[in-house]
């Protein structure tokens, strides 16, 4: 689990397949699923955000196969970032009752 991201406006698939050199036998030979698509600052806060909100709904550390926290509690932009993804959140259970769904 992670962020991904390319200068430019990328199509998801291609910033993973930059990000991973295309090579993707650590996920079984399939790319991970993008959860989120997002430009400029406001879209790196969501991302970010969102990155550390599902590491958190996965049990952490524990639950993941991180190594540390995506977003750490001393990160000068943690707020914003948690901010953001959980202003996304609600607007996406608003909007279609799922939550945490694909943009």
């Amino acid at each position: 689990m992670g962020y991904a991201s390319k200068q430019g406006q990328q199509a998801a698939q291609d910033v993973l397949k930059y990000r991973y050199g295309n090579d993707f036998d650590r996920f079984g030979g399939k790319p991970p699923e993008v959860i989120y698509e997002g430009y400029s600052q406001v879209g790196k806060d969501t991302a970010r955000g969102l990155e550390q909100r599902r590491f958190e709904n996965l049990g952490g550390l524990e639950g993941t196969a991180n190594k540390q926290n995506p977003v750490g509690p001393n990160n000068t932009r943690r707020t914003n970032y948690l901010a953001a993804a959980d202003e996304h959140l609600g607007h996406t259970t608003k909007r279609n009752g799922k939550g945490g769904s694909r943009c």
